[in-house]
């Protein structure tokens, strides 16, 4: 079970697809944190990215990179 605890009236899930919420907590969890590119799916805020971007994508492999290491 997953819970998305917010203040925010009406949710995140208003306004975005609830998947890409999910998955920019969990890609949260492995490490990342958020990027000043709006492009991206780890942008602090979405703007209707629904995927993980190119930078969110380098961002994971050097993860885990560093975990390999």
């Amino acid at each position: 079970m997953v819970v998305v605890d917010t203040e925010e009236t009406g949710g995140w899930f208003s306004r975005t697809d609830p998947e890409a919420v999910l998955v920019h907590e969990l890609v949260h969890v492995l490490g990342l944190g958020h990027t000043e590119d709006p492009t991206q799916l780890m942008a602090a805020r979405n703007d209707g990215q629904s995927e993980l971007g190119e930078g969110d994508l380098a961002g994971l492999a050097a993860l885990r990179e560093a975990a390999c290491s």
